[in-house]
């Protein structure tokens, strides 16, 4: 039995009681409490205004490389951020496909 495992690579052994092996996530322990709704809008807007930021300056370096004349390997890495930055901002305002919010409700 020592050393066996499971198909998903887990150690095999007796089966878990209720409760056991699991420790409670650490908002819900005695005396926590979680962030409140303050800090995560805090939170989120810093993220959202960093990649907003990092947006704005790629594009703004592609353009200052397209009037300076720069060779397309230059503007490349450019690009890529742009590009990247513009998925992760367009999926933050895309409302979730899962929630009850949507046209035609």
């Amino acid at each position: 039995m020592a050393g066996e495992t499971t198909s998903n690579g887990k150690p095999k052994g007796p089966p878990l009681e209720e409760g056991e092996g699991f420790a409670a996530p650490p908002h819900t322990q005695v005396g926590t409490k979680g962030p409140t709704q303050n800090i995560i809008n805090y939170i989120w807007a810093a993220i959202v205004s960093g990649i907003l930021l990092i947006f704005l300056g790629s594009g703004a370096g592609i353009v200052v490389s397209i009037f300076v004349g720069k060779d397309a390997t230059a503007i490349q890495p450019l690009i890529t951020l742009f590009t990247a930055t513009l998925g992760f901002l367009a999926g933050v305002l895309t409302p979730s496909p899962v929630s009850n919010q949507g046209a035609g409700q």
